[in-house]
């Protein structure tokens, strides 16, 4: 899940797409944006927020490593909890594993957010949905 308030978002969600593709997997599907209220903090700008499906050969903390990286690599400046973000990148579902430790929690915390969540994760379902279920 792509999230960002700060600078041009736009760009920034598509900047972190392309940067995913390069470094973590390929997209198989991309939901439209949504913009959504800032939570936590909601004395600030809303968010754009795009959830990607991807495909990944890397283990989930390695995957975790390469998406902190291109938040670095698109300026994320980490210190208030909260605070606006040039780009947030949440691993919401590593395909059927729960993980709970220190570093990495999958399903994250944030997943149950309906407005920033939901709606881009059901946009992405839909678009796998069209290319890889026969309705009969």
């Amino acid at each position: 899940m792509l999230g960002s308030n700060e600078g041009d978002r736009e760009h920034l969600l598509q900047g972190a797409v392309e940067h995913i593709g390069r470094l973590a997997g390929k997209p198989e599907a991309i939901s439209s944006i949504y913009e959504t209220e800032a939570w936590g903090n909601t004395n600030q700008a809303p968010f754009l927020n795009q959830a990607v499906v991807i495909q990944t050969a890397l283990q989930a903390p390695d995957l975790l490593a390469a998406l902190l990286s291109i938040e670095d690599a698109l300026g994320r400046k980490r210190g208030t909890r909260w605070a606006p973000r040039t780009i947030d990148i949440d691993i919401l579902f590593y395909g059927d594993h729960i993980i709970q430790d220190f570093t990495l929690k999958i399903p994250t915390r944030k997943s149950h957010r309906a407005d920033s969540c939901w709606s881009p994760w059901q946009n992405c379902y839909r678009r796998l949905s069209t290319r890889y279920i026969t309705w009969i």
